[in-house]
């Protein structure tokens, strides 16, 4: 299964997201105290650079400008926006540009202790290029490397094991959650991350199912073939998604939907062929917009965009595919097995999955690396 995110995105209003952060920073000082107490491993890529460009910055300066990076990331998060080096440089570094390598690593090391997640950057466009004819780096830390995008996410880095504990009910939390019910309709689960009030299952749902479609058609899918294979699951442009029980709106289109997805970076939309113009293929997230509706399907391909390859990965996907088709198997005329007998036949079939997928694929799959 792709690695499942707890929840970030709510429409709160300014000043209960100034306090939240607020909130967030106090408890990300407390960790850092902890941790440089204890003895903490340094994060990588945290050596001191700030004297290469202007003033070397003080122990007490890398805190604050650490302190305003997150506050930044996270305020972008709740917005699902991708956050640029240059705002970063602009608001939180002042022309120190320099020092942006110890600052990260410093309100990385805040975010991964106080709420699971770190600030990631992005692949470039060149280098989603590459993962599609076969000659981009297999790894983030190999990707490195060679050119970088300077823009940024936060993700999480919450282990599956961790998320599968948190969602288990608790008689305690339940009892506590059928006291004071935080909304109107609110449905008590009794587990610590409440999934049921998360405004993004649905719609986290049909991008798995679309990128899933991506991938296994050699990470590009022509938009014919991608609505072809949507309508069979009565996904159309005028279908309405409901969005959750706490978003502002309760439910969008699917032509929306997939506006959406491709203006936060899980998808895009190109335009190929003789149409795209003498330069090749047309690039963008302006392709898809309310005046085509989608119409002009022929002469445009999807394909991954940048936030699902730092989110979920395609090894992420090609798991989640994997486990559906696992538990959709059935011994053969149904008959009754032994625990050993099914044991082996799902590690046989296991294994052939994976092997189809990546071969469907055509390329080596991108993986996630998380940083010690």
């Amino acid at each position: 299964m792709p690695r499942r995110k707890a929840p970030t995105q709510t429409q709160v209003e300014d000043g209960d997201e100034q306090e939240d952060f607020n909130e967030q920073l106090m408890e990300m000082d407390d960790a850092d105290g902890a941790g440089n107490a204890s003895g903490g491993r340094k994060q990588k890529g945290s050596r001191g650079s700030g004297a290469a460009s202007g003033p070397a910055l003080s122990a007490e300066d890398i805190e604050k400008k650490a302190n305003e990076l997150c506050r930044l990331a996270l305020f972008s998060e709740y917005k699902r926006s991708i956050l640029k080096r240059e705002e970063i440089n602009k608001k939180v570094m002042g022309g120190i540009s320099k020092a942006f390598p110890e600052v990260l690593a410093k309100a990385n090391k805040r975010l991964r202790a106080a709420v699971g997640c770190e600030i990631v950057e992005l692949m470039s466009k060149e280098e989603r290029e590459k993962t599609i004819v076969g000659a981009a780096a297999n790894d983030e830390s190999e990707r490195k490397k060679k050119g970088t995008a300077k823009q940024y996410i936060v993700r999480s880095i919450l282990e599956p094991e961790l998320i599968n504990l948190a969602c288990t009910p608790d008689r305690e939390i339940l009892e506590q959650e059928q006291e004071d019910q935080a909304y109107d309709g609110a449905k008590p689960s009794g587990t610590i991350l409440a999934w049921e009030s998360y405004d993004n299952i649905p719609t986290y749902g049909i991008l798995c199912v679309i990128l899933s479609l991506i991938l296994v058609n050699g990470k590009t899918l022509p938009e014919p073939s991608l609505k072809k294979n949507l309508k069979k699951l009565r996904l159309v442009n005028t279908t309405i998604i409901e969005t959750g029980p706490s978003a502002a709106a309760k439910a969008m289109s699917f032509d929306n939907l997939l506006m959406n997805l491709v203006k936060q970076g899980y998808l895009e939309r190109i335009k190929v062929g003789a149409s795209a113009g003498p330069k090749g293929n047309k690039r963008g997230r302006g392709g898809l917009s309310k005046s085509d509706n989608l119409e002009d399907a022929a002469d445009h391909e999807w394909r991954w965009g940048e936030r699902a390859h730092a989110e979920i990965s395609e090894q992420g996907i090609s798991d989640f595919i994997v486990s559906f088709m696992m538990d959709r198997s059935r011994p053969v005329g149904n008959i009754q097995e032994s625990e050993r007998v099914k044991k082996e036949r799902l590690e046989k079939l296991q294994k052939q999955l994976t092997k189809d997928v990546s071969r469907a694929a055509q390329t080596k799959l991108t993986t996630i690396e998380i940083a010690d």
